[in-house]
């Protein structure tokens, strides 16, 4: 019964998002066969020959995309969960950790990649690293947030049974917590997508980025279209994974989208 309800419940956060892409993959490849459009706009059909014409390339373009994507997730989920852990456990660091977190936030990853690759160079580490960046911030704040979403009533019980800081860490902080740490992770997994292409457009040697700009130097429309195509269905697959954990973990959690999103 608990697996047939954590299926429905993933279906309904899976498929809407997928179901809304392919309506408007139908209405692009109608409104192809129906009007002219630009010779810049390819018609689904003809990426899905692109596709097929070419796996392997198109697969040894996703391939570092994805890996630097989870690496930069992974870091990112890590150092933010540690930092807000600190901030619950030691109210008085919430300052300066907030406002370093806004100062990262506040940097444009356009401007501060062509940076980072100066200093790191074009490999692997750059892409983990903007990918980090940009996913850091929505998992902070929404754990931040979460820690301190604690009932008076709850509260009061725990200052009566004279429990510890770590016991209400625990108890009482993480277990509420997690609806919002859960929301932070969707937001931030499709961020890290965004971000290690962000950092291939800056300068890499392989991956979704780097096709993109061969694709549009090459003017090829086809090519184009379908690496965009899978930059979305990439941030919409790691998004439906943490829809899916957080399914897994917090079953009981039914509700609360508005502070979840």
């Amino acid at each position: 019964r608990d697996r047939a309800k954590t299926a429905a419940g993933l279906r309904t956060r899976a498929v809407p998002p997928f179901a809304a892409l392919a309506i408007v993959v139908f209405l692009w490849e109608s409104a192809g066969h129906l009007f002219a459009l630009p010779m810049s706009v390819a018609l689904p059909s003809q990426i899905v020959a692109e596709l097929l014409a070419n796996p392997v390339q198109v697969w040894n373009n996703v391939q570092p995309t994805i890996i630097g994507a989870v690496a930069g997730f992974f870091i990112a989920s890590t150092a933010a969960i540690i930092l807000a852990s600190v901030t619950a456990m030691i109210p008085r660091t919430s300052g300066a950790t907030y406002t370093g977190a806004v100062l990262l936030q506040a940097l444009p990853l356009v401007a501060l990649s062509p940076v980072l690759i100066v200093i790191m160079g074009t490999g692997p580490e750059i892409r983990v690293t903007i990918a980090a960046i940009a996913g850091f911030f929505p998992i902070l704040v929404a754990c931040i947030q979460g820690m301190r979403q604690v009932s008076r009533t709850t509260d009061e019980l725990f200052d009566q049974l004279n429990t510890t800081r770590w016991q209400r860490y625990r108890y009482l902080q993480v277990p509420g917590a997690l609806p919002y740490v859960f929301g932070g992770l969707r937001v931030s997994a499709s961020a890290a997508v965004l971000g290690a292409i962000l950092s291939e457009w800056a300068g890499a040697n392989d991956g979704l980025g780097v096709a993109m700009i061969y694709a549009m130097s090459g003017f090829n429309p086809p090519a184009l279209w379908m690496y965009i195509l899978l930059s979305t269905v990439l941030s919409l697959t790691f998004y439906t994974v943490v829809a899916a954990a957080e399914r897994r973990v917090i079953g009981w959690s039914a509700g609360g989208d508005g502070a979840r999103s």
